[in-house]
């Protein structure tokens, strides 16, 4: 295993110089952009571990065992870190590697606070889920040695796992039109990511190119209370749509106990499909059971830790790549399968 003395040694400066670098101090001690980039590079290039990582590693007699990082927002997406985990848990049972993962949150718009040089330098690799587009052009624009993929988020740069956002928008639109829907609402949040606003965009775009009259579009918290004051809203409104599609399973949940307290009756006034990125037995157990175009987080972060392993050791050099899995329609009593 290369050591400190051994980057040194490659590029000619003092072991002390090599350390502060790989400490993620370089720049505050003065040494030059160019030095601490020939530094991380060398230490990628001889396949350099830091010492906390080493320090596992012999104490572990595996030879194939790593640590992970993986970055997720602590707002409302952090109940779905739960789907995420059991997906990749099932990924490194499957892979018959010792995978240690540690859990980084960090505060949507501000990944730049904890993905730091120094922070992955802890690490084999990372996972990077849910960043806005100031957090991937700070990721696009940095210098990592370590791997990195992206969950939900397609970049020039690093291997990602994605869905086609705008056909999850696309699929409750010809859903709702398959029922004779001849109009249509959106109760969304505020997008934290273009997917978000792709899903909705292209709803309302399939809507109106199938007849069906927009009626609303209806900004909400993106929760269940958020969801059931939208509806509140909705139900308050001169014209009440037969069509209605929510941006997450937390929305509609409480979508559907403002339209059970207004006794407006579903399927058969309003049909109603969500954004599936819940637990599927919330919305087996809603009432009505919930239809929704399926989000398949466990797929996918199963899908983000084969692509991470597949660039292990750090010395192999693989191809960037994106694999993106499909959103399969999942008909239940909110808007059932038609004949």
């Amino acid at each position: 295993m290369a050591t400190i003395k051994d980057i040194a040694q490659k590029l000619g400066i003092s072991p002390s110089t090599v350390s502060i670098v790989l400490r993620g101090e370089g720049k505050k001690r003065n040494i030059s952009q160019s030095t601490i980039e020939k530094v991380f590079s060398c230490a990628h290039e001889l396949g350099y571990q830091p010492n906390i990582v080493a320090k596992r590693l012999r104490e572990i007699d595996s030879p194939a065992s790593y640590t992970i990082a993986v970055f997720w927002t602590s707002d409302f997406r952090a109940p779905m870190l739960v789907r995420f985990l059991r997906g990749l848990q099932k990924a490194i049972e499957e892979s018959e590697l010792d995978i240690e993962f540690f859990i980084r949150q960090y505060k949507n718009d501000c990944l730049n606070m904890t993905l730091t040089e120094n922070m992955l330098n802890m690490f084999h690799g990372a996972i990077v889920c849910n960043a806005s587009e100031k957090d991937i052009a700070y990721i696009d624009n940095a210098t990592f040695f370590k791997p990195i993929v992206l969950y939900n988020r397609p970049s020039p740069k690093y291997s990602a796992v994605t869905i086609d956002n705008r056909s999850v928008g696309k699929i409750a639109a010809g859903e709702f039109k398959k029922h004779g829907c001849h109009s249509t609402c959106v109760i969304t949040s505020e997008s934290v990511f273009a997917g978000m606003l792709e899903r909705t965009d292209s709803f309302l775009a399939e809507s109106q190119r199938l007849s069906m009259e927009p009626a609303h579009t209806i900004l909400v918290g993106n929760s269940i209370k958020g969801g059931y004051e939208g509806a509140k809203k909705l139900l308050d409104s001169s014209f009440l749509p037969d069509a209605i599609f929510c941006a997450s399973d937390a929305i509609a949940i409480g979508v559907l106990y403002a339209l059970k307290e207004a006794s407006v009756e579903v399927p058969d006034k309003v049909k109603l499909i969500s954004v599936g990125n819940g637990d599927r037995e919330t919305e087996e157990f809603t009432h009505p059971p919930l239809s929704v175009v399926y989000i398949p987080i466990e797929e996918m972060a199963f899908n983000c830790l084969r692509l991470l392993t597949a660039q292990f050791p750090l010395s192999i050099e693989t191809p960037k790549q994106e694999v993106v899995i499909e959103t399969p329609y999942i008909p239940r009593d909110t808007c059932p399968k038609t004949n």
